[in-house]
């Protein structure tokens, strides 16, 4: 025999003994919560005691950039700005390729988004064109301890989470 075939059965056998050594039982002990948040994320759903309903509705956009090197600092300062001029609004930074862009408040009602700009438009004369109103798509989540089912076409919809 080859000295070559002798080593690379050697190897052989030794590898398989390696493989058979390795067998056994492993146990996992894990929290009964992990396989939950596994099943949601795998089924991208929430389970939650609620039933939440979103409403469509609107806000009111202050800041609007493409501007490769300052925008996004720009954004965030608008949203720091907002937030501690006005504490009752929610700002929201959001980067639409390539804008960024600060939207303000959860309006259901566009009455309400429509005196929030005047508010904003008086509060910030120098940007007041750049001041509009958007729509959005949930806007918020309403949740209720009952099941609730819309009785007209509106902007309400069960979300199933």
């Amino acid at each position: 025999m080859n000295i070559k075939h002798v080593i690379l059965t050697g190897i052989t056998l030794l590898f398989t003994a390696f493989a058979w050594a390795q067998q056994g039982t492993v146990t996992v002990y894990q929290d009964d919560r992990l396989g939950t948040l596994l099943y949601q994320e795998k089924n991208n759903t929430a389970q939650t005691p609620k039933e939440a309903i979103v409403a469509n509705g609107y806000r009111v956009q202050v800041y609007s950039s493409n501007a490769a090197r300052k925008a996004k600092e720009a954004a965030l300062e608008w949203k720091k700005t907002i937030e501690e001029a006005f504490p009752q609004l929610r700002a929201y930074v959001q980067y639409q390729a390539p804008f960024w862009k600060v939207r303000v408040g959860d309006f259901t009602h566009y009455a309400a988004a429509v005196l929030c700009s005047k508010q904003l438009q008086q509060a910030y004369p120098d940007k007041a064109g750049e001041i509009i109103i958007v729509k959005e798509k949930q806007v918020k989540p309403l949740y209720f301890e009952e099941q609730i089912t819309p009785t007209t076409t509106d902007s309400l919809r069960i979300a199933t989470k």
